[in-house]
């Protein structure tokens, strides 16, 4: 027991005992009636005022410092406000919007460059055997999940913007307008950031890589992102860099306005026409090597693997069910 309970447990038990005593008083010396009703009367009114400041002290002293903390703590939260009107410091509802807005944001990126690259078939979500993919044309494939995540998340990073409107305004803590405005936007936020990871998880569990395709685009356009190094290498051969400049400018609108006919591209050997870069074409196809390309993204991929494998280790491998 602490202090306080022990304190309390003393007065309780004299008050008991002078209460006894008064009362056999009453019954052994009658001619002292009016004596002990009045002893009994004023140990009763000193025991109450001694709860009374007991009670007051409690509340302007202990009250926030113990007694919220374990109220606090009944209810499973580790902390408590320390300055807090009749409502809660709207900033936290700021706070979760505002992640919940940032997940949106992410995965929004991620399903707009999905349905880019499913255009010419690079990339494809998941499609169901008897999934229709247009109402009017039998044939497409509408990525009709990423359309639906990026339809979702732009609700969401809108929705996120209701708190900090309401916590930027609280009419000196006296307003409780932002009761109504509340009570849509954090449910209805988190609902949006459920069905959105619903998606994206059924999305990335099932997306399909063309890689032949993938492959194809690649060798079509790669002369076009080698130029840089092609004019680099006619420069260490002697060329003069503003010239070759000019050159690859010329030929690759050349080489571009013959692909808008259905053409294949003819930029290598219109480069290797030409005397300036001093290069055959086979030696121009050995600077076509893509993996001369890509940098170190091999090496950030696997360290940010490396991060998230621990924290998806203890993620629920549960394929969420989704409306079609």
């Amino acid at each position: 027991m602490d202090r306080k309970a022990v304190s309390m447990w003393k007065v309780t038990r004299n008050l008991i005992l002078t209460d006894v005593c008064a009362i056999a008083l009453y019954w052994l010396i009658p001619s002292a009636k009016m004596l002990v009703l009045l002893l009994s009367v004023l140990c009763a009114i000193g025991y109450m005022l001694w709860l009374g400041r007991c009670f007051l002290n409690d509340c302007k002293a202990d009250l926030p410092n113990e007694d919220y903390q374990r109220i606090a703590a009944e209810f499973g939260f580790d902390a408590c406000f320390t300055v807090c009107g009749q409502t809660y410091p709207r900033k936290v509802d700021a706070r979760i919007l505002n992640c919940l807005s940032s997940m949106a944001q992410s995965v929004y990126r991620m399903a707009n460059d999905i349905r880019l690259l499913q255009h010419d078939r690079q990339l494809e979500e998941p499609f169901e055997e008897h999934q229709i993919g247009s109402s009017a044309m039998a044939y497409k494939r509408n990525p009709m999940r990423c359309e639906r995540i990026c339809s979702l998340s732009r609700y969401l990073m809108a929705d996120a913007m209701n708190a900090p409107m309401t916590a930027s305004v609280q009419w000196m803590e006296r307003t409780l307008d932002d009761s109504a405005n509340r009570r849509l936007s954090m449910p209805e936020g988190f609902l949006c950031a459920d069905a959105i990871l619903r998606l994206a998880q059924n999305v990335t569990d099932g997306l399909r890589v063309n890689e032949k395709v993938v492959d194809k685009t690649i060798r079509e356009y790669m002369p076009f992102l080698a130029t840089e190094n092609l004019m680099m290498e006619g420069v260490k051969r002697g060329g003069d860099r503003q010239a070759l400049h000019e050159i690859i400018r010329t030929c690759s609108m050349a080489a571009t306005a013959r692909m808008k006919e259905g053409e294949p591209c003819d930029l290598l050997s219109r480069l290797a026409a030409e005397p300036a870069f001093g290069m055959t074409e086979a030696e121009m196809e050995a600077v076509l090597d893509p993996k001369l390309y890509i940098g170190r993204c091999p090496e950030q991929g696997d360290a940010f693997l490396a991060q998230v494998r621990p924290l998806l280790s203890g993620a629920s491998r549960e394929v969420p069910e989704i409306s079609l």
